[in-house]
């Protein structure tokens, strides 16, 4: 299986050091309100409906300053 970096759209078929994310929303609304970060990479964690994939640090804090802003455009 291949992974894609939600921020930089880096594809790994082994993405070791990788970070999951998952975006959590209202059910009803289509405003992102949470975002909820795993300390590690796991694979069946990464494969679980909603899971976003980050590269490295630097994508992850990227695509946080990135969603901060947009949930408060």
């Amino acid at each position: 299986m291949e992974f894609l970096c939600k921020f930089c759209g880096k594809r790994e078929d082994e993405p070791q050091g990788w970070l999951v994310a998952f975006e959590l929303t209202t059910p009803g609304r289509d405003v992102r309100n949470t975002i909820f970060l795993a300390d590690r990479w796991d694979g069946s964690t990464a494969l679980q409906e909603g899971a976003l994939h980050l590269c490295s640090q630097r994508c992850q804090e990227e695509y946080l300053i990135t969603w901060r802003e947009q949930s408060a455009a």
